[in-house]
């Protein structure tokens, strides 16, 4: 029996890949077409392509443990699952599909390619790429409905 729920659950899986899709195919793609060390601009002097391998966690940090990174990331996956499992399906699936589907992307990466591919440079900060964007609008986004919940 199809129900609200295991429909909404659905959209939740689907919407996950989707994002992991978008993620690992923009990454495939500016390495395919961009070597790394290189640097070509996309938009005026504003914004660049340049593909680096992070071996680290954000910005780089504990650059020295890809294993480190590789555990954090799994142990992030089961938290937020395991949230979404359990508390949040109403609450919050926006936000936890968009950590979720971040942090997979980079943690395929530091299996696969022994690092996060990053390659969206603004010159002024570190290089990031998807899913980077995608974790930080997810946890804006999960911050904001459950400050909002709480008030009501």
């Amino acid at each position: 029996m199809v129900t609200k729920r295991n429909i909404r659950s659905i959209f939740f899986v689907l919407f996950v890949f989707l994002l992991l899709i978008a993620d690992q195919l923009s990454k495939s793609l500016v390495i395919f077409w961009i070597p790394f060390g290189s640097s070509v601009p996309l938009i005026g002097n504003f914004i660049y392509l340049t593909p680096v391998k992070n071996k680290g966690l954000i910005m780089g940090l504990l650059s020295y443990s890809s294993y480190l990174a590789i555990f954090l990331a799994i142990f992030a996956l089961i938290v937020f699952i395991f949230l979404w499992l359990m508390k949040l399906k109403k609450k919050g699936s926006l936000g936890i599909a968009f950590i979720i589907a971040g942090t997979g992307g980079n943690l395929l990466d530091r299996i696969f390619k022994g690092g996060a591919i990053d390659f969206i440079d603004v010159k002024f900060w570190s290089i990031f790429n998807l899913a980077d964007i995608f974790i930080t609008v997810g946890a804006v986004l999960l911050g904001i409905k459950l400050i909002f919940s709480k008030k009501n």
